[in-house]
């Protein structure tokens, strides 16, 4: 264990109490609005995403990301302590039935999500329902952060596979009527990243959502947990939707995850400051200064 993670342990516990995350919460947000992380590259993207507003309406959208994952962080060390708290900050679920009716059915499918609104949270609130999902997901290359938030996902129930996993992996689960969570909402490379559009513009996206749902057969459900206020917040499923139909397994893969970018567009759209527009979602192109 190292001092970093020290600290970050001892505070988890310090805000344990709800009272007390709310208050880091607040000393985060001032120190995140000072120092601004980031900004430059948030605020290209929000130029690139929302061309019709000007300057002061995607400054604003800016402010409130920082807020949001001020408030994203300082959730997340309370819930490791008291993991079922996820009953008390979700009191709105819509379209709950998409699961259950997959539950009963034994049928397996990829919960699309993104990084968006307290993705981490969302994974507990999974859990704590039954809705038992291996999220793949990518830790630190630091082994003292990786095992940290390894250690934190286990604490809220959520299972990972890691990125690395083979594909045969992931298929295995789902056929057996398993859930995989995928969050492909960032940037990948042109050499394994399937070309797409996000926001009009072109991107690279993961294959992983696509290629699971067409070679396994199962439904893609997006879901995202929504903030409605500090500790509060809105789970909203679906609606789900089948891999679509292709001359070819490639072509079918292709034409799904222009589905998936339109799905996750869609949510972003609704709440802007919800999503991580700090992250280099599209190439660079020419002239870019940040």
């Amino acid at each position: 264990m190292t001092v970093r993670t020290t600290f970050v342990r001892a505070v988890s516990r310090t805000v344990a109490p709800e009272w007390a995350a709310r208050a880091l919460a607040r000393m985060l947000d001032c120190g995140i609005r000072c120092v601004g992380p980031r900004k430059a590259v948030g605020l290209l993207n929000l130029a690139r995403a929302y061309p019709e507003k000007d300057e002061a309406q995607r400054r604003e959208i800016l402010r409130g990301v920082y807020r949001h994952l001020t408030l994203t962080a300082a959730e997340y060390l309370c819930l490791v302590n008291h993991p079922r708290s996820v009953f008390d900050w979700v009191p709105e679920v819509e379209g709950e039935q998409v699961l259950r009716d997959l539950r009963a059915r034994g049928k397996g499918a990829v919960i699309l999500s993104g990084h968006f609104g307290n993705w981490e949270m969302l994974g507990a609130w999974l859990s704590h329902n039954g809705y038992q999902t291996e999220v793949v997901a990518r830790n630190p290359d630091a082994p003292d952060l990786s095992e940290l938030i390894d250690s934190f996902r286990t604490s809220v129930g959520v299972k990972t596979f890691d990125k690395t996993v083979s594909l045969k992996m992931i298929l295995t689960h789902v056929k057996r009527g398993g859930f995989v969570g995928i969050m492909p909402d960032q940037a990948w490379s042109p050499v394994h990243g399937i070309p797409s559009m996000f926001f009009g513009r072109p991107c690279f996206t993961a294959p992983g959502p696509a290629a699971v749902a067409v070679l396994a057969g199962v439904p893609i459900v997006p879901v995202a947990a929504v903030r409605t206020a500090p500790f509060r917040h809105r789970v909203i499923i679906g609606p789900s939707f089948e891999a679509e139909p292709g001359d070819d397994r490639d072509d079918r893969i292709r034409k799904t995850i222009l589905r998936v970018d339109r799905t996750l567009e869609g949510i972003v759209r609704r709440y802007p400051e919800q999503w991580l527009w700090l992250h280099r979602r599209w190439p660079r192109a020419p002239g870019d200064i940040a």
